[in-house]
């Protein structure tokens, strides 16, 4: 039997403490010696609850009992020990033996130990028994513990009769505990690697656990990246049909001012509109009808309106998706792949923290509040807008729309049904009246000319389906015009959204990918380590079943 004498607790130098932390896993028994006159300091308490990981044997030693007055204090102090070593170490009764290492030293040392090196034959022992303070040392009844805990009660008896150095009978509790664990150094010695073991699986099972919790932390970031994204589809769908709803809101008010300008101006009533066109007066070139009432009570603006809308769109869109990128660049480069040492992984799994949480989305820029507002129009100068959306298909859809190609074409429709009706009323009365000069008698005059008032009738009649096809073929024109415009919008969008998805889901398919593997490697890792956990424990009952 080896028996080490390690620093202890509460040791000035730590690699002191360090020693006596590293020798109890290896110890087969653990002596903790405490002192009568301080029993279980805060240090004491403290390496306790580390021994108890290691699910060692422990006998409690207090030393210095002759400083103590009376017996009735020494069982004080016992029963203190044994209280809260029972609450630390979960035991139903500790073995708590009380000692004077003084008094026993003394006593050994006049029976010539010091000259035999510490080994006494019977003689000695003998002389030991008789010495007072051997008796108040109360060693004998230590060793005779430890013996036949280690030993068993056979070989303690058997010692017995070839040595009569212990003559006094040991406390009954002391006594008592000794029989239930005689023959228990051959568990200790087998039980001491099986509990070790037991320890290491133990804290093997605390790294898995939170390996597999960081991992799987990782794997629901990625997936929660997933849903973000899908979020930030919907989102810019949304803003981006309110935008293209703004740019059908202006098409459709201008229609709605040409359909006024038109009733206003064909009506055979507005005789500047009808001399400029017979007589090709009206103070503008073409008539002058169109090229400026219609310039001015019609466009106002809203061709360049839709241009800077388009224009805003366009920018709109590249800004959220460049941010989208940027946002989850930043994002998924503090989770790298496993094994690759980075600081935010480290940093997580040794706090226990959520660093692994996935960002919000990235907010729109058209508005405080991410979403975009109905009839917001860029206020900055067309250039600066046609600049941030370089390269729109949409912008190039506003551009190819003509304005002036449509004024004339209005002006040509404007010309042709004022002339129309006009000249057919007229025709029909110079040829009602040629009639009436040419036939012979009244009745006959009076025909032609009712006929001829009929035709005029007639003509002017049509001149509000002329209105309704100009309006029908101007509001055909500029529908179709929008319908391209934000057709364009919508395909640019689309595009745009989901170029951006999909650069962000190449850097999280290889992230999800490695982690799934690290995963299933770390849950397989965790069943080895159960069913070899369920092995040793096996070992572990038949080792305490050993007789």
């Amino acid at each position: 039997m080896n028996i080490v004498d390690t620093p202890g607790t509460n040791v000035i130098l730590e690699r002191q403490q360090r020693l006596t932390e590293e020798y109890v896993p290896r110890a087969d028994l653990v002596l903790f010696v405490l002192s009568a006159d301080r029993p279980l300091s805060e240090s004491e308490l403290a390496f306790l609850k580390y021994i108890r990981q290691w699910r060692k044997k422990v006998v409690f030693v207090v030393n210095k009992v002759d400083m103590l007055e009376t017996e009735d204090e020494v069982q004080a102090v016992l029963r203190f020990v044994g209280s809260n070593a029972s609450k630390l170490l979960q035991l139903d009764s500790p073995a708590v033996l009380p000692i004077s290492g003084r008094a026993g030293l003394k006593a050994k040392l006049a029976c010539g130990s010091g000259q035999t090196g510490g080994v006494l034959g019977s003689w000695e022992d003998g002389m030991l028994a008789q010495q007072p303070g051997w008796q108040i040392s109360r060693f004998g009844e230590f060793e005779k513990f430890i013996y036949d805990f280690l030993v068993g009660a056979d070989g303690a008896a058997r010692a017995a009769t070839s040595s009569s150095r212990n003559t006094t009978k040991p406390p009954p509790a002391a006594a008592a505990a000794a029989a239930r664990e005689g023959g228990e150094g051959l568990r200790l010695k087998l039980q001491t690697p099986l509990f070790v073991a037991d320890a290491l699986l133990e804290a093997a099972r605390a790294r898995l656990q939170a390996e597999l919790s960081a991992a799987q932390a990782e794997l629901g970031a990625l997936e929660a990246v997933r849903r973000q994204l899908q979020k930030f589809r919907v989102e810019m769908c949304k803003d981006a049909e309110a935008q293209r709803q703004v740019c059908k809101i202006l098409v459709a008010d201008a229609i709605s001012r040409n359909n006024k300008f038109v009733d206003r101006t064909l009506q055979l009533s507005n005789i500047p509109a009808l001399t400029g066109y017979l007589f090709g007066s009206g103070g503008g070139s073409g008539g002058g009808v169109v090229s400026g009432r219609w310039e001015s009570e019609v466009v106002a603006g809203t061709f360049d309106q839709l241009a800077k809308q388009v224009a805003e769109h366009a920018a709109w869109l590249t800004t959220n998706c460049n941010n989208q990128l940027n946002y989850y660049n930043s994002y998924l480069s503090k989770h790298r792949l496993p094994g690759s040492g980075s600081s935010n992984q480290q940093t997580s799994r040794s706090s226990g923290g959520s660093s692994s949480q996935p960002p919000e989305t990235a907010a729109s820029s058209s508005s405080d509040d991410g979403a975009f507002k109905q009839g917001a129009i860029v206020t900055a100068d067309m250039a600066a807008a046609v600049a941030a959306a370089s390269g729109s298909k949409s912008l190039a859809a506003v551009a190819e729309f003509k304005p002036e190609a449509a004024r004339l074409l209005l002006e040509a429709k404007f010309k042709d049904a004022f002339l129309g009706t006009a000249g057919s009323a007229a025709g029909a009365q110079g040829l009602g009246l040629l009639a009436a000069g040419w036939l012979g008698n009244t009745v006959e005059d009076v025909l032609a000319l009712t006929v001829a008032g009929l035709v005029s009738y007639v003509a002017v009649l049509n001149l509000p389906l002329k209105r309704a096809d100009i309006k029908a073929k101007v509001g055909k024109v500029a529908n179709n015009f929008v319908d391209s415009v934000t057709a364009a919008m919508a395909e640019e969008a689309d595009s745009a959204v989901e170029v951006a998805i999909d650069r962000v889901l190449q850097q999280v398919a290889p992230l999800e990918q490695a982690w799934q593997e690290e995963f299933a490697r770390l849950a397989a890792n965790e069943q080895r380590r159960a069913e070899l956990a369920e092995a040793l424990q096996a070992m572990e009952k038949r080792t305490a079943n050993l007789q």
